[in-house]
């Protein structure tokens, strides 16, 4: 039935409204996080932030910056640990690259063939 959807939104909207009134749960929102994937090739650390909730707090996005720096040495030294626990219970070996590497690529390639080039 095309083009018959006149009312959807307003019962998308009665849905919402719904299980949020229904929810005993807290809504959530979160400001920033920090993360580290893990996938059959590689391991890695990364942090993002809500920028529209940020945005719309005075001082917000410095804040999630300042944030960013000073978690970032501290998450590349855990997940480096993590690295060498995941080789002790699995047996593999993983390519370390240096926090805060000007060229983690470069560092990467020496690593793997004993080289790198840079420009």
């Amino acid at each position: 039935m095309a083009g018959k959807n006149d009312n959807f939104d307003a019962l998308m909207a009665m849905m919402a409204l719904k299980h949020i009134m229904d929810d005993t749960k807290d809504i959530e929102i979160h400001p920033f996080t920090c993360e580290v994937t893990v996938t059959p090739t590689s391991i890695s650390c990364s942090s993002s932030g809500n920028k529209a909730f940020l945005e719309d707090i005075d001082g917000g996005m410095e804040w999630a910056e300042e944030t960013n720096n000073l978690i970032k040495d501290i998450m590349s030294e855990q997940t480096i640990k993590l690295t060498d626990l995941m080789k002790k219970k699995f047996g593999f070996d993983t390519v370390k690259v240096k926090p805060n590497s000007e060229d983690g690529f470069v560092d990467f390639l020496k690593n793997l063939f004993g080289g790198g080039y840079r420009r």
